[in-house]
């Protein structure tokens, strides 16, 4: 006989977590402009750290380190670049990129 989990927790006891819905584009509250951001501030729901999530050309979004590394630092295939808020892979020449969370997320393997 198998025993049914306890509301709000997972067959194996861990608690489930309320997945937040995804943030597009939206106009910055302290913006005089008003123009639309395109790199929205949020926290990785695996392990809790700021990200920036930001849109490629294609629409698709990633989610990137919110700050800026030496690209000497870093992987050839793990850099971005941000161009008129669209992230770019690879490089555009300048000495620093960003890079995906998962590269820094402790949660992951």
């Amino acid at each position: 006989m198998c025993s049914s989990p306890t509301p709000g927790r997972h067959w194996d006891g861990s608690p489930r977590l309320a997945a937040r819905p995804r943030r597009w584009l939206r106009v910055a509250a302290d913006s005089p402009s008003r123009l639309l951001r395109s790199a929205q501030r949020d926290r990785c729901r695996h392990c809790g750290n700021p990200i920036e999530w930001c849109y490629r050309a294609n629409g698709r979004p990633v989610p990137l380190h919110p700050t800026e590394l030496p690209c000497a630092a870093v992987p050839t295939d793990e850099r971005w670049h941000l161009s008129s808020g669209i992230a770019h892979p690879a490089g555009d020449g300048s000495a620093w990129c960003r890079i995906p969370h998962h590269m820094l997320c402790p949660a992951r393997t």
